[in-house]
């Protein structure tokens, strides 16, 4: 079978199943010591690819400057959708380098100049999911994304849900939701986006 039909979710309310059925997944990545995807999609860059020890496995760990990227078309729906990554700092979350500079886990650029991604904000060391939509910042920024604590060598699961016609995007932190759909002013302010 493919690895992409395998997932399953199932949705409980009140201690009883309501909605359960397969993930309709696009593009399953489980960087086992390759950068194929799970149905043998192809990376169209791949620069400073090295691999190491993962939660389960192997894990992608990009170089200093590395970079990995992958067809958008039937690969991520821009309508609705999630994209979950594992994610374990290189140093702890207190070093300097994370104070440096952005930091993008994630990102896609659309070809009239639109982006959304998962990054990490070097002036608050928070964990969020955002972008520009018709030149407005959309973003699902908040404290509950924050790094302050993490480890080198501790794992945590990343999620970013949005959907167009449900006009929301969310992002959680190893399961708890620490953002949901909002506007932060102070980025304006800053005037990076």
């Amino acid at each position: 079978t493919n690895d992409e039909s395998r997932s399953t979710f199932r949705w409980m309310a009140n201690g009883t199943t309501a909605v359960q059925g397969a993930v309709g997944e696009l593009l399953l990545l489980n960087f086992d010591n390759t950068v194929n995807g799970a149905a043998g999609e192809k990376p169209t860059v791949s620069n400073g690819v090295e691999f190491a020890p993962g939660a389960w496995e192997s894990a992608l760990n990009l170089a200093t400057n590395g970079r990995l990227a992958y067809r958008s078309d039937r690969n991520l729906s821009l309508a609705e959708g999630t994209v979950e990554l594992w994610t374990s700092l290189r140093h702890d979350a207190s070093d300097p380098a994370y104070t440096s500079h952005w930091h993008v886990l994630f990102i896609y650029y659309a070809s009239n100049g639109d982006w959304v991604g998962i990054a990490e904000d070097e002036e608050w060391g928070y964990l969020y999911a955002g972008g520009v939509v018709s030149g407005a910042w959309q973003s699902a920024w908040g404290p509950g994304g924050s790094m302050y604590g993490w480890r080198t060598g501790e794992w945590h699961c990343l999620t970013y849900t949005y959907s167009a016609t449900g006009n929301f995007m969310r992002f959680y932190v190893d399961g708890q939701l620490s953002a949901d759909t909002c506007e932060v002013r102070f980025q304006r302010k800053r005037g990076r986006y």
